[in-house]
């Protein structure tokens, strides 16, 4: 047996044993919730053990070794990459809003569900291999290995800390609101303990840390999305797979004569109806984004190789379907009783998740679990957002460009100031984050595509690309794609309205429909008209698409 299949038959059994000791201690606490415990202490102790594991696991992985701390040491199987992945991509809007968008029914999620979809699709096939093959330990440092610049290294590190930051703020925010619900206590308290448990599972272990602990984030975020669903569709139709019977309960509610339910206000995962234009725009939006995310596009740098990579998306996909799957069966079973008891009152889409145990009449224990899911996937996301920002500062912009001849040691002590420095700085501002600080966030996947896409792809794939192009793409597309943001959400300009088109506009978070062809237009004109890529660069990309090995990407 090789060392990877046996590093992948421990980290199998290990996790295994951690997915049955969780539902094991979840079983026992909904059975002592039963003869007694009250509601409160049986919430207090599942999110706390939730949270105390994610510590325990940070701290297990600490290591004082760059190449652990970067990248793993690049031996992360694909699956549990591919778990790592979801952890990282999902956050609130994937474990929260998407029910919640189901649940308004203006048809607009179909759109999210679509893009989220080809996005992993893309990444699989277009990018995740080849960043793998470079070595790279960023979005970043592919660029900058790809066309020997560091000024495309510098601006390809402006995008990643501006299109990820207000994302990480976001999810250390609505981790805090639903800690402070959870646990009855001060938002700014929720926030520090969010903050402790962040830092616990990046600053000893590096990416290390954060894929131990990814892995065991979905696997409680999994659990705590499924169980539930699962119950309530056995309990109504003796089938215990949501995905499944979710249609017979719209089938239910057509025979009762139910109307679809009220747009509510989702603040996760704020899609407004959309007409068939604007609907593809955004799927396209998405899409790039999801293949760009630097957050996202860093995992491949933990795959053992290129193949691995693309398996690695392939599994992350996988993944997040089973959560994306199940998503409208929340939906629907929510509808269902709230149309059978209107007693129980009209539910935010946003609360769609959370209240379900308490609408279906389920254990409170449920609900508990579910708040350790919501949990567990905001955390998942913030750690990754917040190490992507703290490595590509400490690697690309100190290491890249401040202190290229330093020691290994230098770069890995700055690294974790700026993991502490962004950390502190992202929760300051989730303390007092303002109400659209989430519609804010759900741009972060347009912001990307615009700034990052076109360098990405192209670089790739179309070899007369060059560092004169990528960098014009670069600066263009992202502020093409960031002018629409910011005239959208902060200038008063009304969302554009295409020609002939109905409903809302085109959203903020669809602001690639102007940053990508920007992008993709500026790197290939630019390209054109400046000199052709060198004999080396030339030889850089036969090597990045070449399956073989090749010795100058070796660590």
């Amino acid at each position: 047996m090789s060392f990877r299949e046996s590093r992948s038959r421990e980290l199998g059994k290990g996790f295994l044993l951690f997915a049955f000791a969780y539902l094991s201690f979840a079983a026992v606490v909904a059975m002592l919730a039963q003869v007694g415990l009250p509601d409160s202490a049986a919430a207090v102790l599942i999110v706390a053990v939730t949270l105390l594991a994610f510590v325990s696991l940070g701290f297990v992985a600490r290591t004082m070794q760059l190449p652990e701390f970067q990248t793993a040491s690049r031996l992360v199987p694909p699956a549990f990459n591919g778990m790592a992945t979801a952890a990282a991509f999902l956050s609130s809007a994937g474990f929260l809003g998407l029910a919640g968008a189901f649940f308004a029914g203006n048809g607009s999620e179909l759109a999210v569900v679509a893009g989220w979809t080809i996005g992993f699709l893309l990444l699989s096939v277009l990018i995740a291999p080849y960043v793998r093959k470079a070595a790279a330990v960023s979005a970043a440092d592919f660029l900058a290995i790809r066309f020997d610049s560091a000024a495309v290294r510098f601006a390809a590190v402006i995008v990643t800390v501006a299109c990820s930051f207000a994302f990480l703020v976001a999810e250390i925010a609505a981790a805090g609101i639903v800690g402070a619900g959870l646990f009855g206590i001060a938002p700014e308290t929720a926030i520090g303990i969010v903050l402790a448990v962040i830092l616990a599972g990046t600053l000893a272990g590096g990416m290390r840390a954060v894929t131990l602990t990814a892995v065991a984030q979905y696997i409680v975020l999994a659990i705590a999305f499924l169980t539930p669903a699962m119950v309530l569709s056995f309990q109504e139709y003796d089938i215990p797979f949501p995905q499944l019977t979710y249609g017979l309960a719209l089938d239910e509610m057509i025979g009762l004569g139910a109307t679809v339910a009220p747009a509510t206000p989702n603040r996760y995962l704020p899609v407004p109806p959309l007409d068939g234009f604007n609907m593809a725009v955004l799927a396209i939006s998405l899409a790039a984004g999801v293949a760009s995310m630097p957050h996202i596009l860093a995992r491949s740098g933990t795959a053992t190789d290129a193949g691995a990579a693309r398996r690695s998306a392939g599994w992350a996909l996988f993944f997040v379907m089973l959560i994306i799957a199940t998503a409208p069966a929340y939906a629907a079973f929510a509808s269902l009783q709230l149309f059978i008891d209107p007693s129980l009152g009209t539910v935010q889409a946003d609360m769609v998740v959370l209240s379900l145990p308490a609408i279906a009449d389920l254990s409170p224990a449920m609900t508990a679990l579910i708040a350790a899911g919501a949990l567990a996937a905001m955390l998942g996301t913030a750690t990754a957002l917040l190490f992507a920002i703290a490595n590509t500062l400490g690697h690309d912009f100190f290491g890249g460009l401040l202190d290229r001849h330093g020691p290994p040691g230098r770069r890995l002590i700055m690294t974790r100031i700026a993991l502490i420095a962004v950390a502190a700085l992202a929760a300051w501002y989730a303390v007092d984050a303002p109400p659209d600080i989430f519609a804010l966030a759900a741009t972060s996947l347009s912001l990307a595509a615009s700034g990052l896409f076109p360098a990405l792809l192209l670089g790739v794939w179309w070899k007369r690309a060059n560092a004169a192009g990528a960098l014009a793409g670069i600066v263009l597309g992202f502020g093409a794609g960031g002018a629409y943001v910011w005239a959208t959400l902060f200038g008063g300009m009304a969302p554009w309205q295409p020609l002939g088109s109905a409903g809302s506009g085109l959203p903020a978070m669809a602001a690639a429909f102007f940053g990508l062809p920007v992008g993709l237009i500026a790197t290939i004109f630019v390209s054109q008209i400046t000199r052709e890529p060198t004999e080396e660069e030339t030889e850089t990309l036969a090597a990045i698409r070449r399956p073989s090995p090749d010795g100058r990407f070796e660590e």
